[in-house]
């Protein structure tokens, strides 16, 4: 027998109790890919200061493209912690 984590041994057809097991354990092993946003605001925010430092446009539409970023990196750092996270 198998422990918890692996799914269930078949041999022919699932019953619907078996394919449920089965689901709710690929659903398990899928990644999370908006742990993934982290690395591409690495990025973007140093790239989009460098790229916008001599662009014919507004300082202060220099500084909203920064802002946002960075707020929005910090919104989802939020909402990752209070998802992801037990915060009892």
């Amino acid at each position: 027998m198998g422990s918890a984590d692996e799914p269930p041994a078949t041999s022919g057809r699932l019953d619907p109790r078996q394919a449920a097991l089965r689901e709710a354990y690929r659903a398990r092993r899928m990644p999370s890919y908006h742990l993934f946003i982290p690395l591409a605001a690495m990025v973007l925010i140093p790239m989009s200061r460098h790229a916008l430092k001599n662009a014919p446009i507004p300082q202060r539409a220099k500084h909203g493209v920064f802002l946002g970023l960075t707020f929005g990196a910090l919104g989802h750092a939020g909402y990752v912690m209070a998802t992801e996270f037990s915060l009892r």
